[in-house]
């Protein structure tokens, strides 16, 4: 199993933090990062892409308050708080670290799955207009 951590921070440094790289975390299942052209008939891709991240993971009685966290993001209106850095990390094959920064993403959708034998949440991302250029991504 993939190895995945995942920090969310508002614009007052508060955090969310979901799996770990240290140490075994069933919070997250997948993460799918893409880039989607707006227009479809674009000729230059200067303003024209938005990025995008869909994060899958398990809602149990570890991570229930950072998921009660997630879930008032999800719906939360206020300016401060609205736009959020996400960084992520994810653990290679090599064991070298895949860490990509996201500044001024939003939540598009949250969909929490409360069945009988499993559940699970899904966080669909987007980034603020205007800041594709502040994405960075590194190996360490």
């Amino acid at each position: 199993m993939r190895e995945y951590e995942i920090t969310i921070k508002d614009s007052e440094q508060n955090e969310i933090v979901l799996g770990s790289l240290n140490e075994e975390s069933t919070d997250i299942q997948s993460v799918v990062i893409k880039f989607e052209t707006e227009n479809k008939n674009v000729t230059k891709r200067a303003n024209s892409i938005s990025p995008k991240i869909i994060i899958s993971g398990n809602i149990d009685n570890k991570n229930a308050e950072k998921m009660e966290e997630i879930f008032s993001w999800a719906f939360d209106v206020e300016s401060k708080k609205l736009y959020r850095t996400v960084v992520i990390k994810i653990k290679l094959d090599n064991d070298k670290t895949r860490v990509y920064t996201f500044p001024e993403m939003f939540v598009v959708d949250y969909i929490g799955n409360y069945g009988i034998e499993n559940q699970g949440f899904e966080l669909h991302l987007n980034q603020n207009q205007g800041n594709v250029r502040k994405i960075s991504a590194s190996t360490v």
